[in-house]
């Protein structure tokens, strides 16, 4: 017997796998959340796919989900390239989305060669979420009432402590709105750190790596930027 033969091939996900996947992901994270430690949640989500016929262990699920991330961080900063090149040359028929582009040129482009466009607004719903639910879960400063007293000369005027309270829920709106965006861009750039070059194209990998690390780099410094009140 061919010491080969005890290896079992992995066969590749396929389109209805990879969108349960992400289906799955999504409700054990609305089910659980952070309660419960990423071995716990990959085991469920694993045991959830057996229980679908889909015979993936939580290595194989949790390794397909980084990867589907990292393709969906490069495709979105691809997008965002594109519409700022269109933009600022003055095109509007985005041939330039990656959404049209033939498989050469993806190729080309060190894109992924292949990515369904359900899948991609799936796995941008769930980050959407994810970022809605930082805003939610964000520590909100209560009003404090204080004692009632007798009014006098040196009162601020309702209008006044109005706009005042109005400022405050401004800024923290601002807070909770960006704290969200900077957890899902720092998820990106550890996706990016994570992920591995083959050894042809490592000078290449390492351009587009540091591309994208770039952009995203930007990214938080604008937001920072914004929290600068």
């Amino acid at each position: 017997m061919s010491r080969f033969t005890c290896f079992r091939i992995i066969p590749d996900w396929s389109l209805h796998e990879m969108l349960t996947l992400v289906l799955e992901i999504d409700a054990v994270d609305d089910e659980h959340g952070s309660t419960i430690s990423s071995h716990q949640k990959w085991n469920i989500i694993a045991d959830h796919l057996i229980a679908l016929n889909i015979y993936r262990n939580s290595s194989q699920c949790h390794g397909k989900w980084d990867s589907l991330l990292y393709e969906h961080c490069v495709i979105k900063d691809w997008e965002s390239r594109s519409r700022y090149q269109t933009a600022s040359t003055s095109r509007s028929n985005g041939s330039n989305s990656y959404w049209c582009l033939e498989l050469d040129k993806r190729k080309d482009l060190k894109l992924p060669m292949e990515f369904d466009r359900e899948l991609f607004r799936l796995i941008e719903g769930f980050i959407d979420k994810e970022v809605i639910k930082t805003k939610d879960h964000m520590m909100v400063v209560p009003e404090i009432d204080s004692p009632s007293s007798p009014p006098s000369s040196s009162s601020l005027s309702e209008g006044n402590r109005g706009k005042k309270r109005t400022r405050k829920d401004e800024i923290i709106e601002l807070f909770r709105e960006n704290c969200g965006k900077l957890q899902v861009d720092v998820e990106r750039i550890e996706i990016i750190l994570k992920k591995k070059p083959n050894a042809a194209n490592t000078e290449e990998f390492t351009r587009q790596q540091v591309d994208q690390l770039i952009t995203l780099f930007g990214e938080v410094t604008s937001t920072f930027d914004r929290l600068n009140i």
